[in-house]
């Protein structure tokens, strides 16, 4: 660089310094006004094209230097060379030693403003008069509250006006037409209301934006700019695609930065139907490593993703709102991949697809994270709690404490937000898995206390809303322990329990022999069980009472018994309450024993007419008891499409499987109807063979009937057997139903919209009637063998 180029580049970077204290002097207002040389524009003081000295021209904001041949230290000056000490503008000076052009030791503020440390103009306080404050933006604000009687504060001037009435809540000044408007209607473009100062303040960036020299710009734009793999096509492995590969980061270290397109949907496979795109990256990780996962829009509609790996794993990012977002914790050695479409074909399993174009691009982060530090949860006490939301999964990592070799732990829920599909995972330590489940309302996991601590994580593999919480409860709940009984020798457990809970008492030994188990409640002395148990079974009485009970394993044999015992309480699984229209299925996790029984808890918490129904075959036995375990309906076979109604009063009911045979698993689901209430009736009377039995209902409020309706719900296992008939106050008898049927089930529904009336008569008959008094509703089983009852029957009148 010759000596006139270097003198002309540092003049020029003196020209632009000068110039750029000058238009920064005055900054936002308040009498403010902009320095030589620049020009307000739009509350902005900008560099003005006749501003530049004589010998530079205006480009791009900038005044450089018109270099026009004249010789070292002139430029031009019109058509004359001139010396260079002329080229500086007011307010700055040319300096041989530095040849470049430096502000003016004394700084010139204007009105309002103040020279600041660094040498520039900023605000001054001083500029604001009595009833006014200097905000953020340096701007000079009345508050609302400074306005006097018969003045309201415009929100677009900071001034208080004149006005006929205050204005009212939602609703500000509009200085222009002096009427109170809503607060949404009263700012000039470019600025929108502020209700804490009650001004107008410019619009600012988005929520979650960044400022990058001065403009807003979205998170996924920033990242958008600075991106390490961009896919290309195919990559869809089910049209023949690679997957893209991701690297795994180092914890600590940047992201991985990915970016694609959802193009538009073609015809992948030559079938003559166009298939949806489908991007699909894929990574290698180990057990226990944990990973953050991002997909961003810079285009594409509301971008989300799913996570596959071995053996069924998979996780869904959020729906429902929110980003593209989640933790992931790697549950075994292998290959994952990362499927990215739009919410709406990955929400909806592919009904809806072959969506996509040019400008459905996206970005993605895929992030190494270190593990977390566990949450201790001390159970020397007895119990512990496990708290959080489920999308918080590195706050969701708990390690148990405190229980002695042998204790028997049992994990439970207490509480579970509605919008979450939670997993349950249990870990020996930080990178090995023993064990992983959904996490429902009934879900138990029990751990031994052979480890001198044991992890439980909280995960989740959808979210749909906002309602993400759990709660947890581990309590010591028995024991384990491998015991040499002699003859005659006894062991002895103390098992603390709940209401409702079941003492589980069971024994294996080598030798297969026989021990005998007694089970007595500690305070009373009441003796609940006693059984001699093979080996590799066990007893589970229920217990109604809370407190401690003692379990004692006896050796009746003439020999040694080395036997691993076990006692300990578990709680009941439990349904309801329900609401009308509800319904809850109990799913039992695991393998029923033959000859053995599983109970579910059942709540009602106000009379209610219930449905029972599972997919049982017919090597189980169903029933139904009341709190004191007396049976109200004991089924002894059970079918593929077994129904059960029947009518409870509050309380607290089980339900009980006996395994026929063994039952790798079983599921029970209980429904309430919504049923009609008005003019109804629910006498859960059972229907027995070649028997009559009969129900009254009074009406009152209807002395002429024009219509009439009949709902029933009488379930039975041979309707052919039934004759069903309706009496009015008046004594008109309709018959309803007369031995039709042959061996169906159940009479449900209305006459005569869903069933029709067999007669003699019709509905119709009713017609004209006064309505009010006693109806009767009479069922007459005409044969032997099968049974069955009437839950419940209403009325719809139409009153003329």
């Amino acid at each position: 660089m010759t000596d006139t180029e270097s003198f002309m580049s540092k003049l020029r970077t003196a020209m632009l310094a000068g110039l750029l204290a000058a238009s920064l002097a005055p900054l936002y207002g308040c009498g403010s006004e902009c320095g030589p040389g620049t020009v307000d524009k739009d509350g902005q003081c900008i560099v003005d094209a006749k501003g530049c000295a004589e010998g530079t021209i205006l480009k791009d904001g900038e005044c450089l230097l018109d270099q026009s041949g004249c010789g070292e230290g002139t430029m031009l000056d019109g058509a004359l060379c001139v010396p260079i000490d002329t080229v500086c503008e007011a307010g700055t000076t040319f300096d041989q030693g530095s040849y470049t052009c430096v502000p003016d030791t004394d700084v010139i503020c204007g009105d309002g403003t103040e020279v600041a440390d660094d040498g520039l103009c900023v605000p001054s306080a001083e500029a604001c008069d009595g009833t006014a404050t200097l905000d953020d933006a340096g701007r000079c604000v009345v508050g609302a509250a400074a306005c006097g009687a018969g003045t309201e504060l415009d929100p677009n001037t900071g001034e208080c006006m004149l006005a006929d009435a205050a204005c009212g809540q939602g609703t500000a000044l509009d200085g222009d037409t002096g009427a109170c408007v809503p607060t949404a209607d009263v700012c000039d473009t470019g600025t929108k209301f502020d209700a804490d100062s009650g001004l107008c303040l410019p619009d600012s960036c988005s929520p979650g934006d960044v400022v990058i020299d001065g403009v807003c710009t979205s998170p996924a734009d920033d990242l958008a700019g600075d991106v390490d793999l961009t896919e290309t096509e195919p990559n869809d492995p089910a049209f023949g695609g690679t997957a893209e590969s991701l690297f795994v980061p180092t914890a600590g270290d940047d992201p991985q930065v990915f970016s694609g397109t959802i193009s538009e949907a073609t015809d992948l496979d030559g079938d003559g139907t166009v298939d949806q795109d489908v991007d699909v990256y894929e990574f290698t990780a180990n057990a226990g490593e944990w990973f953050e996962i991002s997909v961003l829009s810079t285009g594409m509609p509301d971008p989300a993703f799913k996570v596959e790996g071995p053996n069924g794993y998979v996780r869904w990012s959020p729906f429902g709102g929110g980003d593209a977002v989640r933790d992931v914790v790697i549950p075994e050695d292998g290959t994952y991949t990362v499927t990215v479409l739009p919410a709406m074909v990955l929400e909806s399993d592919g009904e809806i697809s072959r969506i996509g174009g040019d400008d459905w691009s996206y970005v993605g982060t895929f992030e190494t994270l270190s593990a977390p530090s566990a949450t201790l949860v001390d159970l020397s006490t007895g119990a512990g709690q496990l708290a959080g939301d489920f999308p918080n999964v590195e706050d969701n990592f708990f390690e148990l404490s405190g229980a002695q070799a042998g204790d028997i732990v049992t994990v439970s829920v207490d509480a579970l937000g509605t919008d979450a599909e939670g997993v349950v995972q249990v870990w020996s330590d930080a990178t090995t898995l023993v064990s992983s489940q959904p996490l429902g309302p009934n879900t138990l996991v029990e751990l031994d206390g052979t480890d001198a601590s044991q992890f439980i994580l909280i995960d989740w593999m959808k979210t749909s809303g906002a309602s993400v919480n759990f709660e947890l409860t581990a309590d010591i709940t028995g024991s384990s322990t491998i015991a040499t009984i002699q003859p005659g020798g006894t062991h002895t457990f103390t098992v603390t329990a709940q209401e409702f809970d079941q003492i589980v008492a069971s024994q294996t030994n080598p030798t297969s022999a026989d021990l005998d188990v007694t089970i007595t409640e500690v305070a009373t002395g009441t003796e609940l069980a006693s059984e001699t148990l093979a080996s590799d079974s066990q007893i589970n009485p229920l217990v109604t009472s809370a407190g401690d009970y003692e379990v004692v394993f006896t050796n009746n044999t003439s020999s040694n018994v080395d036997a691993t015992l076990v006692a300990k309480a578990q709680p009941l699984p439990t349904i309801g309450p329900l609401a009308p229209g509800d319904s809850d299925t109990y799913t039992h996790p695991s393998t029923v024993p033959a000859d053995q029984t599983s109970l579910v808890r059942l709540i009602v918490n106000e009379p209610s007419v219930l449905e029972f129904s599972g997919p049982y075959s017919g090597d189980m036995n169903f029933g139904l008891y009341d709190s004191t375990m007396t049976a109200i309906n004991a089924r002894p076979y059970t079918d593929d499409a077994f129904t059960y109604y029947h009518s409870l009063s509050p309380g607290t009911y089980f339900i009980e499987a006996e395994a026929l045979d063994a039952l790798t698993a079983f599921e029970v689901t209980v429904a309430r109807p919504d049923l009609p209430s008005d003019n109804a009736s629910s006498p859960g009377i059972a229907v027995t063979s070649n028997n009559t039995v009969t129900d009254t209902m009074t009406v009152s409020g209807c002395a002429n009937i024009a219509s009439l309706r009949v709902y029933v719900l009488i379930p039975h296992t041979y309707i052919g057997d039934l004759l069903v008939t309706l009496e009015s106050p008046s004594g008109t008898s309709v018959t309803l139903h007369d031995e039709t049927g042959y061996g169906d089930d159940d009479i449900i529904g209305w006459y005569p919209t869903d069933l029709t009336v067999d007669g003699p008569g019709a509905l119709s008959d009713f017609a004209g009637e006064d309505a009010n008094g006693d109806w009767t509703l009479s069922i007459t089983d005409n044969a032997g063998g099968d049974d069955g009852s009437l839950v419940h029957w209403a009325l719809d009148l139409t009153c003329q």
